[in-house]
């Protein structure tokens, strides 16, 4: 007698001792050679299953005993099987026989084990409730367990999350993007992004490759209720989402830099999130190289709410991307021998923090820099406004000291007020308004503690390492000089070469 015909012999024994009228076996009840009657069933069995009265498990690998005695559950091939995860999860009363057939306990009575077992939430087990648990935590729940065709790695966790889609098999890995998609349209849970990429490519999708990735992910939940959910899109440019990032210092070769951290989950005082890499005006990547972690209010600075979109398909690249190639950009601040500070950036969309860059405008509008310079081998410290209009005046900016209130006082204050996110600075406006501008040079002097300084604004056109190789950007650099012309500081374009 062969094991299958065992296996509908024995469960037709069972299901008549158990007062049962009907049993259904998976494997000979589908037709699986109708399309429309698989497709059906797939769609149906996650339902079917938390309706069946009782669920038997025949482990042909487990030694009779006790389930919680022998400890075995978590090397049986049931365990590692994409499909089997709604048959634990979906029914409330589940039994577990052994290999001779003989009963080794039961989901209610052993749910501390099985838990332990299969990394799934004692409360999910026991009530089969679904409603609390995270994306990011159902997912990890399916991280080790694998199915034959690819596809059936998507097809087997609709019933999860509640989606019902058509199967295309043959469409390999797309199966498991458009299970994401799906689930999307139906829910705002943002821990759908917090997996952690493998590390190799650094401009990563949003969206994972398979649910292995979400193998730590276990313990992320959602935001509570009274959190402000962001609303979130799949279109054709991306994921586009309405949200306020966070800039969070990460230390990397052991310097601080200010990175784009997405919040997803958990504690909104200390939230789960993602690094994003900006590589255009509110277009990112996910950062490859960096694992979700937990960040810490604090210490972040929060960014304006605005719309931005995120990639969700990969670049194979490993190294840095000429950022040319995705956006224009106004200028850069390269590294250099002064100790500088960006305070503030307008329009801040337009500000990548991680590069000290402003993207290009696409139309006539100012882009605003104030920073902090600190004189080498001093404490001095000055502060210089920049204006920049790409458009109408490429490679000359204009700088002026916030400070200097007697001639700048109502320039400042208007520029830095609290403002509207969609507001713009152009040219024309301000010169109506503030005719001061019309003074404004490449360079200022200021006195500090007695000592006279003339501070410059230097514009070079010229290729710049990890930003762009192929297409020359204008660098901005600042020369500093005591009174008397006497230097303290030249060649500071250390990052351009011509």
């Amino acid at each position: 007698m062969k094991n299958g015909y065992k296996k509908l012999q024995f469960c037709g024994q069972q299901a008549a001792r158990d007062r049962l009228d009907y049993f259904w076996v998976d494997t000979c009840c589908i037709d699986k050679s109708s399309s429309a009657e698989l497709q059906e069933a797939i769609n149906s069995m996650f339902r079917w299953y938390k309706n069946a009265k009782v669920c038997y498990v025949f482990l042909s690998d487990h030694a009779p005993g006790k389930l919680s005695h022998s400890r075995s559950l978590g090397k049986c091939r049931w365990v590692t099987r994409g499909w089997t995860l709604q048959e634990l999860i979906a029914p409330l009363v589940v039994k577990f026989y052994a290999k001779d057939w003989s009963l080794l306990g039961d989901k209610k009575n052993d749910a501390e084990y099985i838990a332990d077992a299969t990394g799934i939430n004692l409360h999910i087990l026991k009530s089969g409730d679904l409603s609390d648990a995270s994306v990011a935590q159902r997912m990890s729940w399916a991280a080790k367990r694998n199915c034959t065709r690819l596809e059936d790695v998507a097809y087997s966790l609709m019933g999860l999350f509640g989606i019902n889609m058509p199967m295309l098999y043959g469409e390999g890995s797309k199966a498991f993007r458009r299970l994401q998609e799906e689930i999307i349209k139906s829910s705002n849970d943002l821990t759908i992004f917090a997996w952690n990429p493998a590390g190799v490519v650094k401009y990563c999708s949003i969206l994972a490759p398979c649910p292995a990735v979400f193998s730590e992910s276990v313990d992320i939940e959602k935001f509570n209720p009274a959190f402000s959910h962001p609303e979130f899109t799949v279109n054709n440019k991306g994921l586009r989402m309405t949200t306020s990032l966070w800039r969070y210092p990460v230390e990397q070769t052991g310097a601080k830099t200010l990175r784009y951290f997405l919040r997803l989950g958990g504690d909104p005082s200390k939230p789960t999130g993602v690094f994003l890499i900006m590589v255009g005006p509110g277009y990112f990547f996910r950062d490859g190289h960096m694992p979700f972690s937990t960040a810490s209010k604090s210490i972040a600075a929060g960014m304006r709410t605005t719309e931005i979109y995120i990639a969700t398909y990969p670049l194979t690249t490993t190294k840095s991307i000429d950022l040319t190639s995705f956006s224009q950009i106004s200028f850069v601040v390269p590294s250099n021998q002064l100790d500088w500070k960006p305070t503030v950036a307008i329009p801040e969309e337009l500000w990548d923090d991680s590069n000290s860059l402003f993207f290009g405008a696409v139309n006539h509008i100012i882009q605003v820099l104030k920073l902090q310079l600190r004189i080498p081998n001093t404490s001095v410290k000055i502060s210089v406004v920049v204006l920049y209009d790409r458009l109408v005046n490429p490679g000359a900016s204009l700088i002026f000291n916030p400070e200097d209130w007697k001639r700048y006082g109502r320039l400042t204050r208007y520029l830095f007020r609290p403002r509207n996110a969609n507001e713009r600075f152009r040219m024309s406006d301000l010169l109506w308004e503030y005719p001061e501008i019309k003074d404004l040079t490449d360079h200022f002097e200021v006195i500090v503690s007695k000592e006279r300084y003339t501070i410059k604004s230097i514009m070079q056109l010229g290729l710049v390492e990890d930003i762009s190789t192929t297409m020359r950007v204008y660098s901005l650099a600042f020369e500093v000089s005591k009174e008397q012309s006497e230097s303290l500081v030249k060649g500071l374009l250390l990052r351009t070469r011509k």
